[in-house]
Formats: structure tokens, C-alpha cells, sequence
């Protein structure tokens, strides 16, 4: 994912089971904001959630262990699964988390 400064993110999907794995690698720090993630993320999330609705999928999983993230990304509908492990179901409410947040400012 890039923005007009440059590369922001990148994102890879893998199925595994019954879900998608999300797997992000964010720019350094020093070189890429917070903010400039964060926009990322909510430009990017509902492209992924429309690419991803497969009838066979029941959800998006991602691991991390970064508290900021972690808060983050449950404003957009992600919760709890497994240990340090978040997954957005497919499902109607956690549809309109992400559209509450993408129309609040960042």
C-alpha cells in the first residue's frame, strides 16, 4: 500500500481453514507515521474485506502483539480468538464497525 509520500504497508492473504490470514509488514517508524498507517488501513480494510467475502470464509485472523494495533484494529470490528490472535467475522455488525470508524477523522 503506498500513499503519496510512499510505501506505507504491505498485506498478504493466506487461507488457511476456515479463514483469511492477514499478514501485514509496516513501514519503519522513522519513515512511515502512525497516521500514515492508520489511513492505510481504513482506505485499504474494506477492499479486503470485499475481496475476501468468499462464501467459504467465516473471517479475516491476524496475529500481533502490539497493544496499539491490537485497539486499532477492534475499532474496525476486529475481537479476541486465540492468543494474540483478532478475527473480523463476516458478518452484518462487524460491516458497519468499519464503516463507523472510516467516517470518523483519524
Amino acid at each position: 500500500m503506498y500513499d503519496d509520500i510512499g510505501p506505507v504497508l504491505f498485506f498478504r492473504l493466506d487461507i488457511e481453514g476456515e479463514n483469511i490470514r492477514l499478514n501485514c509488514q509496516f513501514g519503519p517508524e522513522d519513515e512511515v507515521s502512525r497516521k500514515r498507517q492508520a489511513s492505510a488501513i481504513c482506505e485499504v480494510f474494506p477492499k479486503l474485506v470485499d475481496l475476501t467475502s468468499i462464501p467459504e470464509a467465516k473471517g479475516i485472523v491476524f496475529y500481533s502483539v502490539s497493544s496499539d494495533l491490537i485497539s486499532f484494529m477492534k475499532k474496525m470490528g476486529f475481537e479476541d480468538w486465540k492468543e494474540n490472535e483478532f478475527i473480523f467475522k463476516f458478518q452484518m455488525e462487524q460491516l458497519c464497525a468499519v464503516e463507523q470508524v472510516l467516517n470518523k477523522k483519524i
